[in-house]
């Protein structure tokens, strides 16, 4: 069950990868030891233990299978309320085979950080799912584990899988093993509170990162104090007039190209919903930097933006994102109404530094 709710605030809920996770530790946990509930204590990536409730539990002496229903807390989630079923079947040979079956998609295009031909299981929920039962697995057996959303197929045409080329249903996502609630005024303000945090700690310049990767890429390659950076979500442009509200002075802004570039192309709201500009705002910087025949490569074989920057890559066409990271730069100053100075800089999934409108060691001294 997700936390009960507290007085003025949302309701977390728990993610996709959180339910599979917990299904299979209980069937690895009833093969390995004849233990079994309706459900499942199961450990976080953060450290945090969940109590995970199954609608139902069905067995026989070759699987198990567990039913649970999504809840994705106050979060206005298309899956909430989706039936997850997990399959569990013992085999002889050591180790975990895991299978998408219906309503799972399947990786069909490079670019992605799972690989084309695999289902579309993000690296997170798949360590969150071997963290689970590894101290289980002890008989030497092994396990097939079949994943089913019964619904999967019919609600990813409602995201943007079948423009990453995600066929046949939906990712298996999440970092954290949360559903956060986004209502937009709630992490609008929480954006608020911490950028008045950093100024509190006497930060007049500030790092913001759309996310996760973001920060974590601040800290390890720049060395970034943890507590100048603020997560701003899909909110920069609130971001940034806030801040300016506040005689913020500088801003820095970090994170993954596929967020990035649509600050390059003018958004202030980089969310799904509001568009996704990703493929052909880097065509246009291409284009604009005469690079045609590169253009059209990107127009006619790449669906991500980190696809995208692979063939720029490769083409060591590296100006592309310098001059990506300079519009960043420049649309975060307009945003600001022309009152905070900002710099940027552009990874990919591997945290290699694509772009920045500074050098390395100068982004610490221009902080």
């Amino acid at each position: 069950m997700t936390e009960k709710r507290k007085s003025g605030t949302l309701r977390k809920g728990f993610t996709t990868g959180t339910y599979v996770a917990a299904s299979v530790r209980a069937g690895v946990m009833f093969f390995e030891t004849g233990v079994l509930n309706n459900y499942c204590i199961v450990k976080m990536p953060r450290g945090e233990t969940e109590k995970i409730q199954f609608k139902s539990v069905s067995h026989n002496k070759e699987w198990i299978e567990f039913f649970s229903i999504k809840d994705a807390g106050d979060d206005p989630d298309i899956t909430n309320g989706m039936e997850i079923i997990v399959r569990i079947k013992g085999k002889n040979d050591p180790g975990i085979n895991i299978r998408g079956g219906k309503g799972i998609g399947k990786v069909t295009f490079p670019g992605l950080q799972t690989p084309v031909g695999e289902p579309a299981i993000n690296p997170g929920p798949m360590k969150m799912i071997f963290e689970n039962i590894k101290e289980l697995m002890k008989s030497g057996n092994g396990y097939d584990v079949e994943i089913i959303f019964p619904k999967g197929e019919e609600l990813a045409k409602q995201t943007f899988n079948p423009k990453l080329g995600i066929i046949g249903g939906l990712s298996i996502l999440g970092t954290t093993g949360y559903v956060e609630p986004k209502s937009i005024d709630a992490v609008k303000k929480t954006i608020s509170i911490m950028i008045n945090m950093a100024i509190s700690r006497g930060f007049k310049n500030i790092v913001f990162v759309p996310g996760n990767i973001g920060e974590k890429l601040c800290k390890n390659y720049f060395g970034i104090d943890q507590e100048r950076i603020v997560q701003v979500s899909n909110y920069v442009g609130h971001a940034i007039k806030y801040a300016a509200e506040e005689q913020v002075k500088k801003i820095f802004i970090c994170g993954h190209i596929g967020k990035l570039v649509k600050i390059a192309a003018g958004l202030e709201d980089t969310s799904s919903r509001v568009g996704d500009k990703r493929i052909e705002t880097i065509i246009k910087i291409v284009r604009k930097m005469k690079l045609n025949n590169l253009a059209e490569m990107i127009e006619t074989q790449c669906k991500t933006a980190e696809n995208a920057a692979e063939l720029i890559l490769k083409e060591k066409a590296f100006s592309v994102f310098n001059l990506m990271a300079k519009m960043i730069s420049e649309n975060g100053e307009k945003m600001s109404g022309g009152k905070i100075l900002c710099r940027s800089a552009i990874f990919n999934y591997n945290g290699e530094l694509l772009g920045s409108d500074l050098t390395g060691n100068q982004i610490l001294w221009w902080l």
